[in-house]
């Protein structure tokens, strides 16, 4: 144990402190963006907090691998965000104080106290000071691209009718079936195999399975007649589901030993796989077409503005 503790340490300083200069130097600048660096200090501290998380789940083989990446990957995404602070300057983009406010408290809430969350920002390294630094930094970039990027995605009706006739197949509802069932619960040394075959008999001699159920069933739905509602078929146990897969509507199973007891299931209606209206998927067509569109705007808006940018990569 002590050895696969010393081999993650060695790969976490490795990755979190790449370089063989380090020992000479505190920081060191990574890449230059405009007339923005990023150093390797802003790097360490977004990727630590990932790397305690990745400790926690992967092995040392994987952790290194995984790592080296996510440093990569933090590299590209603090670029980008270095290009578009630039970019929400020269557009006169402002953070009021109100919206820094109100962004923080909903933050908060994910936190049962102001101690929980003050003792979290403290787990992560970070000052109150810094959080709203980063609150605010957010804000800048959200608004600048809301309002100079995204804002003339539009989405018509006539996009919404052809991604859902292109997409048909994703809008199908698997099959279902309506049952109802008298469950009478297998105590051990219980007569409960005995009072199940009386129902059944009094079931195949004509009675009303509802009422049945009512008067006799010890499950959950007994009040309502036995009545399961509508299952997806895979929802209910093998037996179970094999057995009345073969019974057609009004027909019921022998009594059949499950992990709750003994049961009678009736098929009371199949509903037949169908597709989903238009009606009832148009808001959720709609936000899918909106997050692929906004992508491929951003992407677009990006690959222009490096080209309007020095960046300068020192250090991969």
């Amino acid at each position: 144990m002590k050895i696969l503790k010393l081999l993650v340490f060695i790969i976490l300083f490795q990755i979190l402190f790449l370089s063989s200069s380090f020992a000479k130097t505190i920081d060191y600048i990574v890449a230059i963006v405009d007339k923005e660096v990023i150093t390797a200090s802003e790097l360490r501290e977004k990727l630590e907090v990932l790397a305690r998380h990745y400790i926690k789940i992967y092995n040392t083989d994987k952790l290194e691998e995984l790592l080296k990446q996510a440093r990569e990957n933090i590299l590209k995404e603090t670029i980008e965000e270095k290009i578009l602070l630039i970019n929400a300057d020269k557009a006169n983009i402002e953070v009021t104080d109100g919206e820094l406010e109100k962004s923080m408290e909903e933050f908060k809430k994910g936190f049962y106290s102001e101690e929980e969350f003050l003792t979290q920002l403290k787990a992560e390294g970070l000052t109150l000071a810094d959080f709203k630094d980063k609150t605010k930094t957010r804000i800048k970039i959200s608004k600048f691209i809301r309002l100079n990027i995204i804002k003339d995605v539009k989405i018509t009706e006539e996009e919404i009718e052809s991604f859902y006739e292109e997409n048909r197949t994703s809008f199908l509802a698997p099959a279902q079936i309506k049952i109802s069932q008298i469950l009478i619960k297998n105590t051990g040394n219980s007569d409960a195999e005995a009072r199940i075959g009386e129902i059944f008999q009094k079931l195949k001699a004509g009675e009303d399975f509802s009422l049945l159920a009512k008067t006799y069933s010890e499950g959950p739905n007994a009040v309502n007649g036995g009545d399961l509602g509508f299952v997806y078929p895979e929802q209910l146990q093998p037996q179970i589901k094999e057995t009345v897969s073969k019974l057609n509507a009004g027909e019921f199973t022998n009594p059949l030993l499950s992990s709750l007891g003994y049961n009678i299931i009736k098929l009371e209606a199949k509903k037949m796989p169908q597709y989903a209206p238009l009606s009832e998927v148009s808001e959720l067509i709609k936000r899918r077409i909106y997050d692929i569109k906004v992508e491929k705007v951003y992407e677009d808006w990006m690959n222009n503005a490096r080209k309007d940018i020095d960046i300068v990569l020192i250090e991969k």
